[in-house]
C-alpha cells in the first residue's frame, strides 16, 4: 500500500522519525489539503472492499485521494466510489469500455532503481540470468528443459538461476515446483553445474529472499534476462533487465503487461516452449551488437518516471489548491513500494510476507500512522 499524503501525530516521535524517510509519504497533509493514498489491488479486493465497513472507508477518503495500483492482470475490474484513480500499465488492466476514473498507464515496473542503470557495462560474465520464485506458474521446469536443449545443441554457456523458496519448510506441491533441486541435479552433470548455477535464497530473509543490490549486480554482468511465465502481475523483471543492458527473452503470449515495453530490438520472444532454447541462443549471440536505446531507458528509469507521476497527482487536486506549494518527498524505491514489497513500514506483518494490509490490526496501525 502506497500513500502520498500524511497527517499522523499519534505514533510516538521515535516511530515517526524512523518512517519519516522510508514510508510512502510524498506530500505531507496541510490543513484541508488531502493526501494521496494508493492501495495495492490485493488490499482493495481481498480486504478493503470485502471486509472493511463503509464508514471506515469514508473516513479514509475524507482525508485522502484514493488510488489503486494494479500488480496483476485484470480485465474490466470492478471499482466502487472509494477509488479516485488507477496506476495501471497498458497490458496489466484492460477495459472493454473507458476506464471510469483517471488512469496513469504506469506501474511499479516503470520505476526501476538507479542501481540497475548499468547498460553501458561491456564485461558480462553470465550469458543467461533467470530470477524467479518457484511457483509452478513460473514454468521453471520448462526453463530447465530449455537449458538442457541449449547445452545439447550449442554446448554449455554461463547460466544463473536465482529461485527464491522456503527451503526450510515442506512445500505445497500443487502450487510450488517442489522438484526443482532434484531435477536440476538429475538433468545436469557436475561439470555442467559449473556453468549452470542454481542459487536458492530463503524467504526467511524476506518475501523476495534477496536484495536489489545483488540482483542489480547479477544483471549488470548478464547478457540475457529471461522469464518463462505466461501470466504475470506487473512484472519488474523485463524493466530491470532493460535498464541493466540485458536483452530480454519471454513468451510472446505473456499477459499482464510484461511485453508492453519489449520490441524486436530489445527482446527475443518465443511462440512455443519447445523453441525457447533457440530464442535464448539468438539473444546471447546478438548481445554483442546490442545497445539500450535512450527511449527505452526513459520508460523504466525511476528518476524520469517520477516526473510523470508528480504531474499526474497534481492534476487530481481541485483548482483552488496551489499544487506548486506541494512538496513531494520519498520518491525512491517505487518499484517495491507500489506493489507492497517494501518492508520497512510500521504495519508489516512478518518479513516473509508482503506489506499488504490484510488484517484489521494492520489497518488500525495504518490509520493511526495517517491520523485518520
Amino acid at each position: 500500500m502506497w500513500f502520498y499524503g500524511e497527517s499522523t501525530r499519534r505514533l510516538d516521535a521515535s516511530t515517526i522519525k524512523r518512517y519519516e524517510t522510508v514510508a510512502q509519504v510524498f506530500v505531507k497533509h496541510q490543513g484541508n489539503v488531502k493526501g494521496v493514498v494508493v492501495f495495492t489491488h490485493k488490499e482493495y479486493y481481498n480486504f478493503l472492499k470485502k471486509e472493511v465497513a463503509a464508514d471506515t472507508l469514508a473516513l479514509i477518503k475524507k482525508h485522502y485521494i484514493v488510488g489503486i495500483h494494479f500488480g496483476w492482470y485484470h480485465k474490466d475490474p470492478e471499482l466502487c466510489d472509494f477509488v479516485d484513480f488507477l496506476l495501471a500499465s497498458e497490458g496489466t488492466v484492460e477495459f472493454t469500455h473507458e476506464c471510469p476514473v483517471p488512469r496513469l498507464k504506469m506501474s511499479s515496473r516503470n520505476f526501476v532503481s538507479e542501481r540497475f542503470d548499468n547498460s553501458t557495462n561491456t564485461t558480462r560474465f553470465w550469458d543467461i540470468a533467470c530470477i524467479s520464485r518457484d511457483a509452478k506458474f513460473k514454468n521453471l521446469d520448462k526453463f530447465l528443459v530449455s537449458i538442457r536443449k541449449l547445452f545439447d545443441e550449442y554446448g554449455p554457456c554461463k547460466v544463473a538461476l536465482v529461485s527464491t523458496g522456503q527451503t526450510s519448510k515442506v512445500r505445497d506441491a500443487s502450487f510450488f515446483y517442489a522438484d526443482l533441486i532434484s531435477d536440476y541435479y538429475e538433468m545436469f552433470s557436475e561439470e555442467e553445474r559449473d556453468s549452470f548455477v542454481l542459487i536458492r535464497p530463503d524467504t526467511a530473509l524476506g518475501s523476495g529472499g534477496i536484495n536489489e543490490t545483488f540482483i542489480a549486480f547479477l544483471l549488470a554482468n548478464s547478457k540475457v534476462l529471461t522469464l518463462f511465465s505466461t501470466l504475470e502481475g506487473d512484472t519488474r523483471v523485463p524493466s530491470e533487465g532493460l535498464l541493466s543492458g540485458c536483452k530480454v527473452v519471454v513468451s510472446k503470449h505473456l499477459k499482464g503487461g510484461g511485453t508492453d515495453l519489449l520490441t524486436d530490438y530489445n527482446s527475443v520472444q518465443f511462440d512455443r516452449f519447445d523453441e525457447a532454447h533457440e530464442a535464448l541462443h539468438a539473444a546471447v549471440a546478438s548481445h554483442e551488437s546490442y545497445t539500450l536505446k535512450e527511449e527505452d531507458r526513459l520508460q523504466v528509469y525511476e528518476k524520469e518516471s517520477i516526473k510523470r507521476v508528480v504531474a499526474f497527482l497534481k492534476s487530481l487536486y481541485p483548482q483552488d489548491v496551489d499544487t506548486s506549494q506541494l512538496t513531494f518527498i520519498n520518491t525512491n524505491s517505487l518499484s517495491r513500494r507500489l506493489p507492497g514489497h517494501f518492508h520497512d513500514v510500521p504495519w508489516i506483518n512478518g518479513r516473509e510476507n508482503t506489506a499488504d494490509i490484510t488484517t484489521f490490526k494492520q489497518l488500525e496501525t495504518f490509520m493511526s500512522y495517517c491520523q485518520v
